[in-house]
């Protein structure tokens, strides 16, 4: 698992990213974190495949939260990997 460091969310709230490798929501994932309790309060992964999809969120609710972006890869099978650029 790999962690940003913690920010306060901004602007209007958009946060917008490309994710391409595995499929599977529970193993291999990003995801926006509220810091405060560790809630996950988006996620996205990839579609089986190489190709980057892009991901666009509306977190205009979260704005002015204390958050990080955690990205989590534990998946063992198939399409073992993710792929992320922001």
């Amino acid at each position: 698992m790999l962690k940003s460091e913690t920010f306060t969310l901004g602007g209007t709230g958009a946060i917008d990213f490309l994710i391409g490798g595995g499929n599977d929501i529970n193993n291999l994932y990003v995801a926006l974190v509220r810091a405060s309790d560790g809630a996950e309060l988006m996620k996205a992964t990839g579609a089986n495949n190489e190709a980057y999809n892009r991901i666009q969120w509306n977190a205009a609710s979260y704005v002015g939260t204390l958050c990080y972006i955690k990205i989590v890869d534990s998946s063992t099978g198939g399409f073992g990997h993710l792929t992320w650029m922001m």
